[in-house]
């Protein structure tokens, strides 16, 4: 990994590492009872993921070649929705092409949202895993407070000014470390569904909270092959590379693109 990637990403984080040190450890289980995500009170076992995604894949191919369309209610995929996918909408495949939805999604009580993604002339199924959503829904809301009450944002160490299209405004285009210190309370990196890191928390100059995938990238070219030269050459998207090799989609993420060897976040 480049050297300078990694200690640029490892500023992102001190400020958040400092706090959840001194945390004790997130526990699903208080998400799940809060009843703000999930429709069941218990998380499914995880262990049989590839084999869940494995079998909706088989469904969704064998739709798509009856009907021609793709198991969603909305079959429309705008920038955002090409890299987070599209509910899978199983009540069109239970039945004929499956007996029920896999424990694991989110419609059995389970943390994943079954997605589908437009790659090329294909659907692919990824998911998306709710425990992300979640935590950055709740560091939102801390940060919608402390505006309401300081009248700023709490805004670390600026990461990246983008550039403005078509002469828009450049006051959305900045994003920033996210200063959890300003929060006056613990504030936890969710874990990253891709390594065994943390994922450090951004936020843009509009207050809008994101997590950085920076690392988990520069992490992932490691394994990147023939099929990934339009990613790795900066012509495509980089977050393709996290979809390609892994069954999870960066979930509330920016757009990246690699830079001289280095994942940047970009404005498309």
């Amino acid at each position: 990994m480049p050297k300078r990637l990694f200690i640029r990403v490892a500023k992102r984080f001190i400020a958040v590492r400092r706090l959840f040190l001194a945390t004790t450890i997130f526990f699903i289980v208080s998400i799940l009872l809060s009843g703000c995500l999930y429709p069941g009170r218990d998380l499914p076992s995880t262990e049989n993921i590839s084999e869940d995604l494995e079998r909706v894949q088989k469904a969704v191919d064998l739709y798509v070649e009856e009907t021609l369309t793709p198991p969603v209610r909305e079959a429309t995929w705008d920038a955002e929705k090409k890299i987070t996918g599209v509910p899978v909408d199983f009540s069109l495949l239970i039945g004929r092409y499956l007996v029920d939805a896999p424990k694991s999604a989110y419609e059995r009580g389970g943390r994943y949202q079954y997605v589908l993604l437009a790659d090329d002339e294909t659907f692919i199924v990824r998911l998306v895993d709710l425990t992300l959503s979640q935590s950055v829904m709740d560091v939102q809301q801390k940060v919608y407070a402390y505006q309401q009450r300081t009248g700023r944002l709490p805004l670390g160490e600026p990461i990246i000014h983008l550039a403005p299209i078509g002469g828009a405004g450049t006051e959305d285009a900045a994003v920033y470390a996210l200063d959890t210190s300003a929060l006056g309370e613990a504030v936890k990196s969710p874990q990253s569904p891709y390594s065994s890191y943390r994922l450090p928390l951004l936020i843009t100059a509009r207050g809008r909270v994101y997590l950085d995938y920076a690392l988990d990238l520069a992490l992932m070219k490691e394994r990147a092959g023939a099929d990934d030269a339009s990613v790795l050459q900066g012509k495509i998207d980089a977050r393709w590379l996290l979809i390609h090799h892994a069954p999870f989609v960066p979930a509330l993420s920016l757009p990246y693109r690699f830079e001289e060897d280095e994942p940047v976040i970009v404005r498309e």
